[in-house]
């Protein structure tokens, strides 16, 4: 018993001789920073580990810049991972690789093939976050319907009469190869 407390006591005093051991860590400054000055909680999971396999999510930092980062696996070697960020803003950057018989109609890519993906893709979701994910895609469906070509780059208003400015924009379109293509999407709000 005498040499644990010994030991305890020794670790103490080599702690307070060595500061930059009980320095925070690089996580820790930046969920600090975060709580001091960020009006949205952290981020978190937002797809149902249920409707996914292989599901990871972590939180990372980036120059005292806390974000989440999310993957899993879907069916058919598809892929989706989310990057969930923001302070005074909420943004995710998704990035999906889908197979291109989903995505093609006579070997060309079909807008209204990825409108029906990523309408089904909603399932992914959880209910607190299907929502927002389903808003975000409403644009690309509505131009599609008004038989408008998706431009990649182009942010696209969710709620053009909203005061807060929320754009959905295609980021990437990019076909992999035979088999597969890289769709990547930026949902953006001010908050």
């Amino acid at each position: 018993m005498n040499t644990k407390i010994f030991l305890t006591t020794l670790f103490g005093v080599w702690l307070s001789i060595n500061p930059a051991s009980a320095q925070p860590s690089k996580l820790e400054l930046a969920k600090k920073n975060f709580e001091d000055t960020c009006i949205r909680g952290f981020p978190e999971a937002v797809m149902n580990p249920l409707k996914v396999q292989q599901h990871t999510f972590k939180l990372l930092t980036s120059e005292n810049f806390i974000y989440g980062k999310e993957t899993a696996q879907l069916s058919d070697q598809q892929t989706i991972s989310i990057k969930d960020q923001g302070c005074e803003w909420y943004s995710w950057e998704i990035e999906l690789v889908i197979n291109a018989t989903l995505l093609e109609k006579n070997n060309k890519f079909c807008d209204q093939c990825l409108i029906k993906q990523l309408e089904q893709y909603s399932i992914l979701f959880k209910p607190d976050n299907k929502e927002f994910y389903t808003d975000s895609i409403k644009p690309l469906i509505k131009r599609v319907q008004q038989q408008k070509k998706l431009k990649i780059g182009t942010a696209y208003d969710v709620d053009p009469d909203s005061e807060i400015s929320y754009t959905t924009t295609i980021d990437t379109l990019k076909k992999l190869d035979k088999q597969h293509y890289k769709i990547g999407l930026i949902f953006s709000a001010e908050l």
